[in-house]
């Protein structure tokens, strides 16, 4: 078993059991338990997991919530390949609505250097439309609404009100966290209760989540998997990861890592 896949086995124990001992990994795996240590420790590193005495939990309390400037440096490799593999999935003439994020974030970037034309782009959140107003030819709806200042972010019955009257073809959506049981989620409920009137106001929702993302659930769920189209992810996913959400009828598409990535 390969470093990523032990990575990816704990983060799967993580999304069912909210911990893991050093003992049992190092059964599992066949290893050492200072090997499994040193694991969890760089894991902690890269802000997966939460080391505890004799294992780790899940890096995130239900209410924890980075602001927008945390998250920007957070798995920018990661990012930039989902961004990169999401933007393939946009079409000339499209309608999209891009969600809060420091991922979708790197899509509107995307959009705005890419060659895709004639687009109607519709987000709630700030600094994207600054991003996207680097474009001249693209038209952009702003909701407004309630501004939450750590992530940029618009929320309350005005976003929810401008939402419930347009219809977009693709919602490229965000989460704080998931899991394959409760499905994707975030700390705070405005923020949910929004996500889940972009879902209904969409043809089509591709949720774009990094892998550290997987293995435990925030306050208020969004949806669950099967209300997703696509889940666009990083390359650290796993064989089982991509079985699991095949037997829920959600398409998988991993970005690639940066040294196979080729000009686009």
């Amino acid at each position: 078993m390969t470093i990523v896949e032990r990575k990816d086995y704990i983060m799967h124990c993580l999304a069912a059991n909210s911990s893991v001992s050093v003992t049992e990994l190092a059964q599992q795996f066949g290893i050492s338990e200072v090997s499994v240590r040193k694991l969890l420790d760089s894991m902690e590193k890269e802000g997966m997991v939460r080391r505890t005495w004799g294992g780790a939990v899940s890096q995130y309390s239900s209410l924890h919530e980075y602001n927008y400037r945390e998250k920007a440096a957070q798995h920018h490799p990661e990012k930039e390949a989902i961004a990169a593999a999401a933007y393939d999935l946009i079409e000339d003439g499209d309608a999209v609505f891009l969600d809060n994020g420091t991922t979708v974030l790197e899509l509107a970037k995307r959009i705005v250097g890419g060659p895709k034309r004639n687009l109607m782009v519709c987000t709630n959140t700030l600094d994207i439309a600054m991003e996207l107003s680097k474009c001249s030819d693209l038209t952009i709806i702003l909701t407004g609404g309630t501004l939450r200042t750590n992530v940029m972010s618009c929320v309350g019955p005005l976003t929810m009100e401008a939402l419930a009257q347009l219809t977009f073809d693709k919602y490229f959506a965000s989460c704080n966290r998931f899991t394959l049981e409760h499905g994707f989620s975030t700390p705070n409920l405005s923020e949910a209760e929004v996500k889940r009137q972009m879902r209904d106001s969409s043809k089509e929702v591709i949720m774009l989540a990094d892998m550290s993302k997987l293995g435990d659930n925030a306050l208020a769920q969004i949806m669950p998997i099967s209300d997703v189209d696509v889940l666009v992810t990083d390359w650290h996913a796993g064989p089982e990861f991509a079985e699991s959400l095949r037997s829920r009828d959600v398409q998988l598409i991993c970005g690639t890592r940066p040294e196979e990535q080729t000009e686009r």
